[in-house]
């Protein structure tokens, strides 16, 4: 269950508008947001969104997990959640990334060294490329484990020219997500939980 923007709630918010073409982003597509729109829904550069397809168009909220039901979604007597069953689970098969895209990482997890020193926790890729299910759209998906994240997008900005010129350079648009060492410790999240079951050291 997620934080959305729900119609009820946008009373005395404007109903802004805008167009926007579709555009490269490294070597996916995507498209800009006005900042008036981003300010009112409290987005920032940064912000981590899920985005969904839905009947009447395409969805986009704040990516902020609140709780968990049960997978039927049933609740037990009383209104109370039943609490979910314990999975089983294994943890997939690790695959080496190729040898370009180890190169990427290294060099990658040597300037974000550079960048943070002692503060730089862990590098892990994720997503696609980790499962060895990439193709020629796929970004390459990156976590940041800092000690710390006090501005999430001060850590954005602070790693923006290492990450863009990686992209240029390897042809690869790479994705980066920050978290501290506590959150990827112990913080309970989907997002998080899934990225562990995954995530290939750098």
């Amino acid at each position: 269950m997620y934080n959305s923007i729900d119609s009820s709630n946008m009373a005395g918010r404007a109903m802004a508008r805008a167009l926007r073409q579709v555009t490269a982003v490294g070597n996916s597509l995507g498209v800009t947001l006005p900042r008036d729109i981003l300010k009112a829904y409290g987005l920032a550069r940064g912000t981590l969104v899920e985005v969904r397809a839905i009947r009447s168009g395409i969805l986009i909220s704040p990516a902020t997990v609140i709780s968990v039901l049960p997978r039927d979604g049933r609740r037990a007597a009383g209104g109370a959640a039943r609490p979910p069953r314990p999975a089983v689970t294994t943890r997939p098969e690790r695959r080496r990334p190729s040898a370009s895209i180890a190169s990427l990482l290294r060099e990658l997890k040597v300037g974000l060294a550079r960048l943070y020193g002692v503060r730089l926790k862990g590098l892990y890729c994720y997503g696609s490329y980790a499962r060895g299910e990439q193709d020629l759209e796929s970004d390459l998906d990156v976590l940041v484990i800092l000690d710390r994240l006090d501005h999430y997008g001060a850590e954005v900005d602070r790693t923006g020219p290492l990450v863009s010129a990686l992209s240029l350079e390897y042809g690869v648009s790479i994705s980066r997500v920050f978290v501290s060492a506590q959150d990827w410790r112990s913080r309970r999240s989907a997002f998080l939980a899934n990225v562990r079951r995954e995530a290939v050291p750098a």
